[in-house]
């Protein structure tokens, strides 16, 4: 059961007030979107292994160690590089990799959790994902779109890959 965190449309330069809106269209399109392949690759590993798909304990410990953690690791040190420039990008930013170090946490912690067959390490792990999802999915995105419409950045008309996209990155909405 992969959840992808990143709210992502492409956007329009030319449709941008500010600065700031520059910024963050340059941020989303060329910082974002160029390492979440990484995050969701590593949450496609992991949801083949839990809920639904969950077999073993041993099938979970393989996926966290061989796959899950290393993408997800490669793609929090990847985000780590983007450097916003204005303030309040700079904010931005940090909630996500802050929220992203939570999950990061979260799967690393699962792997002894795993080890000592420990139910309540295991739920520090899950409550660890759990608030790092929160933090990237609702408070991260809250905060993207509040910047959007302060700084007047719009989208851009749908094509069939934007379409996509944003069917494999938004958040559910349910």
């Amino acid at each position: 059961m992969p959840v992808f965190f990143f709210y992502a449309v492409f956007f329009l330069a030319g449709c941008v007030a500010d600065k700031v809106g520059l910024e963050l269209v340059e941020y989303v399109n060329q910082g974002v979107l160029n390492v979440s392949q990484l995050e969701i690759k590593a949450w496609e590993h992991y949801g083949a292994v839990t809920g639904a798909n969950y077999t073993t304990d041993e099938a979970l410990y393989n996926a966290l160690k061989n796959e899950v953690i290393p993408l997800y690791g490669r793609f929090a040190d990847l985000l780590k590089q983007v450097r916003p420039q204005s303030d309040e990008v700079r904010h931005l930013h940090a909630v996500l990799v802050g929220g992203v170090e939570m999950i990061y946490n979260g799967f690393r912690s699962m792997l002894p959790a795993l080890e000592k067959q420990d139910a309540s390490l295991m739920q520090t792990a899950n409550d660890r994902i759990e608030k790092g999802r929160i933090e990237t999915e609702k408070k991260w995105h809250d905060l993207l779109l509040a910047l959007y419409e302060a700084h007047g950045v719009r989208s851009a008309p749908k094509t069939r890959d934007s379409v996509f996209l944003r069917q494999l990155i938004e958040p559910p909405t349910n």
